[in-house]
């Protein structure tokens, strides 16, 4: 889940709405997207959501998608970080039948960090070219410059896939700026260009072009 939020009024979107915005701009009104991924990280769907809505209220509605989904005869495997793993979502996973796995908070990893140790993991081989071909609809892409968290060679190698597939898509490099370039003033504006011209169909009034 994330969102998008708007510098206007936006009164012909019954969605954009006051709420708690990731970017620190609760002046603004926004809508709320969720998106569901494959295990490649490509995006499978997404849905629009009102800009007040919780994002723990939503997992029914993508578990609805799935269930209708083409997912070659297998059974998806949830994943959620902590802030969805609510008592009541994953009450809605086990009465679904879904397996799920659940990434908590970096400072309770420590905990753990013995055990993963000693155990014996053997790496997958993967060639992300193989899948680069499925790509569909429009892929907005922003990274920033010194990125830690996302080792930048593994997102060029996805850049790199896309393009040997001929396959258009949008990326945003920026300068100077570690994990998180979503939460710049500058990624946040194209990408909410982004989202007016491909959800909305309408050209940004100040797009500076």
């Amino acid at each position: 889940m994330t969102n998008t939020h708007f510098e206007g009024v936006c009164a012909g979107n019954p969605k954009v709405k006051f709420g708690r915005n990731k970017q620190k701009r609760n002046d603004c009104r926004q809508v709320a997207v969720g998106m569901a991924f494959d295990e490649f990280g490509l995006p499978l769907a997404h849905e629009v959501f009102e800009g007040n809505v919780a994002d723990t209220t939503t997992l029914a509605a993508l578990l609805d998608w799935l269930a209708h989904a083409d997912c070659a005869g297998l059974k998806p495997v949830v994943v959620l970080d902590a802030g969805f793993a609510s008592k009541a979502n994953i009450a809605l996973l086990r009465e679904r039948h879904y397996s799920y796995l659940i990434s908590i908070t970096r400072n309770n990893r420590n905990k753990y960090a013995e055990f993963f140790e000693k155990e014996q993991f053997e790496e997958l081989p993967f060639d992300f070219r193989l899948v680069a071909h499925r790509l569909q609809g429009k892929l907005f892409l922003a990274v920033g410059e010194l990125d830690t968290n996302v080792d930048r060679a593994s997102t060029m190698l996805v850049v790199n896939s896309f393009i040997e597939s001929d396959k258009d898509f949008h990326l945003l490099v920026v300068p100077g700026v570690n994990h998180g370039a979503g939460k710049e003033t500058y990624d946040a504006r194209h990408r909410q260009d982004f989202f007016v011209r491909h959800l909305l169909g309408a050209e940004p009034r100040n797009n500076g072009l």
